[in-house]
């Protein structure tokens, strides 16, 4: 049987993240992360605020932040969710991050962060402000959840858990992939000793731009409309393209096998795209030369740290077009481009195939999920 409660009554505490200055340490070996490490999963880079022990300790009296905890992101980006899965979390959060510590003698924690993910759209359509878009916990107390038995509950986690398991696996194939890749990069362009005999030059001879210019707002929908539409980093998931609108007046158009990454505000999510896109301010794409596909995808993952440096802009910071197709480097010779790409281009090509399947497995479970949590679908198969 199936009842409908209230969020607040079927959890433990529900809390955002500190709103107080925090004193960051780069020598810290914990964390202090924002509604950005929140995306089905907590992503954590080598980019990330650090903090020092005491510092974690101060903040988790308050929030008590541990396993299972289910997280929903609050301010700016709206509804993404993911799930503690870490014994001990060697992290905090700022308050972009509501923390939901659920009541386990009656909610499956796995349970309560598949119908979060549900309410993506809800929460979006809740959030109230001026300036920035805001969800707030009072709201979040007040949300209906629809709860069948605790039983229930672990069939429905573990037919939507067997789907989430394989895309875990792939992701962190490709992790191991892309490892490969920049390997071999550095054995042939970074450690090479005839790498300082190369011609100098810059790296435009490798691949012609395109820099993004985002179409009329008006033209936007989702209906299928035009061209698959890519904005900013809201568009990615890591390195994988996970476009949300269409346009029907496309401006710039990407090709397919084009490299593809984020310009403004968030710089990197480098990814290749194999099919058309409409690419908007926040995006460029780079058309490589023969046997270079490998050589401007690895190279330019290398640079993103090199290219943040310098991006510029008063509020919002981004690169020009000579930030990206001017930098320096010594030209390789077209033979080691071909040996490079013989060795490199079947990991992308894997990379491919793996991101693909995990876009499918994807859509797959995000389709079960509500009509596994409305009773459409019955666990045992019958309708």
């Amino acid at each position: 049987m199936t009842q409908t409660v209230l969020l607040g009554d079927i959890c433990l505490q529900i809390t955002d993240g500190t709103h107080s200055t925090v004193k960051d340490n780069e020598n810290g070996n914990y964390y202090l992360l924002s509604a950005k490490n929140v995306k089905d999963r907590i992503i954590i880079t080598d980019k990330e605020r650090k903090i020092d022990r005491p510092t974690l300790e101060s903040l988790r009296r308050r929030t008590k932040t541990a396993r299972n905890d289910v997280l929903v992101t609050s301010v700016g980006t709206i509804g993404e969710t993911a799930i503690i899965k870490d014994e001990t979390p060697e992290y905090e959060f700022q308050r972009s991050v509501l923390i939901l510590k659920p009541n386990v003698e009656i909610v499956h924690p796995q349970y309560l962060y598949y119908y979060m993910r549900s309410l993506k759209s809800s929460f979006i359509s809740m959030a109230t402000g001026a300036v920035q878009k805001c969800l707030f916990i009072g709201q979040m107390k007040n949300v209906s959840v629809d709860l069948p038995d605790i039983d229930t509950q672990k069939e429905i986690v573990d037919v939507l858990g067997t789907i989430d398991e394989k895309i875990e696996l792939n992701r962190k194939m490709n992790e191991k992939l892309e490892q490969m890749g920049q390997a071999l990069f550095r054995h042939y362009f970074i450690d090479n000793p005839e790498v300082e005999e190369w011609k100098a030059g810059t790296v435009d001879h490798l691949f012609t731009l395109t820099m993004g210019l985002s179409p009329k707002g008006e033209s936007y929908n989702n209906v299928g409309d035009g061209v698959l539409l890519l904005n900013g980093a809201a568009d990615f998931t890591g390195a994988s393209i996970t476009p949300k609108r269409y346009t029907s007046s496309p401006t710039r158009i990407s090709r397919s096998g084009d490299i593809i990454f984020c310009i403004r505000g968030t710089i990197g999510n480098v990814c290749i795209g194999y099919e058309e896109y409409c690419l908007g301010r926040g995006v460029a794409a780079m058309t490589p030369t023969e046997h270079a596909v490998s050589y401007v995808y690895f190279s330019t993952i290398r640079a993103i740290a090199e290219m943040e440096l310098a991006a510029s802009g008063s509020v919002i910071r981004g690169l020009s077009k000579d930030d990206i197709a001017k930098r320096k480097v010594n030209l390789p010779p077209e033979d080691i481009l071909k040996t490079f790409e013989a060795k490199a281009l079947p990991l992308i090509e894997r990379v491919r195939v793996n991101s693909e399947e995990i876009q499918t497995l994807t859509t797959l479970r995000d389709t079960l999920l509500p009509r596994l949590i409305s009773g459409k679908i019955k666990i045992n198969g019958t309708d």
